[in-house]
């Protein structure tokens, strides 16, 4: 579980199984705090956390101690400035598959994949922290994760990643330590912030639907987002109005085989129905204008008769 001020938390799903009408704590959550994903794991995965201001913490499952229902969990991304200041909240978590990609997308109408890559420093981190408990190895590596994030942002990266013999992309998004502030997932304009990051399988049919504080949507195929490096502002996949931002973005699940042929038959259906209508006002307008016409065709000869009759003749008799 995460919440929205970057607080990360596991517990044992067996915590769970005598649920109750009314609900169960399943966090606790701290001032002006909000639970914003939770996710099944193995134990043993990946953790990515994206934030509204463009970053993103990947870290090993393992450096999160399980813990209690009632427990509030541990910092799972800082979100802070050099003063203790907030800047920043979360806006997803997913478990990693490295040969899948990052979908971001923000306020202004940007967008952008990437692919999430494999870690290359997985067995160097895992070496340094062994011996590390999980509530000190975040302060001890801030430092660390701090310098090389300053680095990275005087790198300029570009679109060409490094792959392995097996075509997969490596360190994409490199591990780093639970609690830091991680790398740069996309680079933001000014006043912009991430809305959605979502993870998708590469070349993926899915598509995705975006939707604005003024109520305008648009549906996209995710192949319509452009396949990028890290630290690169991505491209405008939807245009707004003045004063309108999108707020929320989301996938489109894919149909099942029986759904896709109760919506064609229906489909069909619906049209076969509407032909049988059409057909049907046609020929009522058809016998209308018959209708029509044959009343006018009795006037005429009515008034035709009318025009023959002498004017001084008149039907009465004695």
């Amino acid at each position: 579980m995460v919440t929205k001020n970057g607080t990360i938390k596991k517990t044992d799903l067996m915590a769970f199984k005598n649920l109750r009408k009314k609900g169960i704590i399943a966090i606790s959550l701290g001032e002006n705090d909000d639970l914003i994903d939770a996710n099944l794991t193995d134990g043993s995965n990946e953790i990515l956390l994206s934030a509204a201001n463009g970053m993103a913490c990947r870290f090993r499952e393992t450096d999160i101690r399980p813990m209690g229902r009632q427990a509030a969990g541990v910092r799972g991304m800082k979100l802070t400035d050099g003063k203790g200041n907030q800047i920043s909240t979360i806006v997803s978590m997913s478990i990693i598959k490295p040969d899948d990609e990052l979908l971001v997308v923000t306020a202004n109408g940007m967008g952008k994949r990437t692919p999430i890559g494999i870690a290359e420093n997985a067995a160097e981190i895992a070496a340094e922290t062994d011996n590390a408990s999980s509530d000190t190895q975040a302060d001890e590596a801030q430092d660390v994760d701090d310098a090389v994030q300053e680095a990275d942002a005087d790198i300029e990266e570009t679109t060409d990643a490094e792959e392995t013999a097996d075509g997969i992309i490596k360190n994409n998004y490199r591990l780093t330590h639970r609690g830091t502030r991680g790398v740069t997932s996309v680079k933001l304009r000014p006043g912009d912030q991430v809305v959605a990051a979502i993870q998708v399988e590469p070349k993926s049919e899915k598509e995705i639907i975006l939707t604005t504080i003024q109520g305008l949507m648009v549906r996209l195929r995710i192949a319509d987002f452009r396949l990028c490096g890290r630290a690169t502002y991505g491209t405008i996949v939807m245009r707004l109005n003045e004063n309108d931002k999108v707020a929320f973005a989301a996938l489109v699940d894919e149909l099942s085989e029986e759904e896709i042929a109760a919506n064609t038959a229906k489909a069909r259906e619906n049209a076969e129905l509407a032909q049988r209508e059409a057909e049907f006002e046609a020929r009522l307008q058809e016998l209308r204008q018959q209708n029509t016409t044959e009343g006018e065709e009795d006037e005429a000869e009515e008034s035709e008769a009318n025009d023959e009759q002498p004017s001084g003749e008149t039907d009465d008799t004695l």
